[in-house]
């Protein structure tokens, strides 16, 4: 009886070499590692699109600036989805407003459109984002009119937008 080592001695084709073969004088480098780090890489740019860009905080001299962000959502198929700027809506859709600030303090809110300025509400915000309520409940504007529409939210006041206190989203109805 045959011993197992010598029958696969006895197979076609010489057995592979026990050490890698050199390349260029240089042994070969397995590519695993090379892989792990590929995959790492891969995995921190998915978690840093997906994250949320408004916990980024400047820090120093600059972050005592009332920095103000904006975020619309519309009711679409009874879930709120955020509007986002330049996208096209529809006449007779309910725009709903959630803002943040660097530091507490009041944000005004107020928008633009083919009715001129128009007051939508304030709120005493501070870094986690709050949705504009009164005591009636969320605070929503109507989207009336084909046009042009522009939000604000400032630090300052109302109809004040210093670019370094205010936030902008502009949405196309039709």
């Amino acid at each position: 009886m045959l011993d197992v080592d010598q029958q696969i001695r006895n197979l076609k084709g010489p057995l592979p070499p026990e050490q890698p073969p050199d390349v260029h004088g240089r042994r070969a480098v397995p590519r695993w590692p090379a892989a792990i780090l590929a995959a790492a890489a891969g995995v921190l740019l998915f978690i840093n699109a997906q994250s949320d860009d408004s916990t980024l905080r400047e820090r120093g001299a600059a972050s005592d600036v009332s920095s103000v962000d904006l975020r619309l959502f519309m009711e679409r198929d009874s879930q709120l989805q955020r509007l986002r700027h330049g996208e096209r809506y529809e006449t007779g859709q309910r725009v709903f407003f959630s803002v943040s600030r660097a530091s507490v303090g009041p944000v005004f809110v107020w928008a633009s459109g083919p009715d001129g300025l128009v007051s939508v509400g304030n709120i005493s915000g501070g870094p986690q984002h709050q949705n504009l309520a009164s005591d009636a409940g969320a605070v929503a504007y109507q989207l009336e009119q084909a046009g042009t529409y522009t939000f604000y939210a400032s630090s300052v006041a109302e109809g004040a937008c210093d670019p370094d206190r205010c936030d902008t989203v502009i949405v196309e109805v039709h």
